[in-house]
């Protein structure tokens, strides 16, 4: 878990990186930006999930599990 800034939480947690475009929905979604910034910055965890169409970042369609993520904090050496 990660500690966060956002007000109607303390903490946040992301078992899982990247997605599907499946609907209209999609087109506005914060993540694709973010996963990009993310993978520039070098973040394993981001690296090529999203893609750039024309102007517009988009997904990819992978999706990877965070191992490290899922383990326990109390069980990591």
């Amino acid at each position: 878990m990660a500690e966060t800034q956002i007000e109607w939480t303390d903490a946040t947690w992301n078992p899982v990186a990247g997605c599907s475009i499946i609907s209209a929905g999609c087109t506005n979604c914060y993540a694709m930006e973010m996963a990009r910034r993310l993978d520039a910055m070098r973040v394993e965890k981001y690296q090529g999930l999203t893609r750039r169409s024309g102007k517009r970042t988009i997904w990819n369609g992978v999706v990877r599990e965070d191992h490290a993520a899922l383990v326990p904090t109390f069980h990591r050496t």
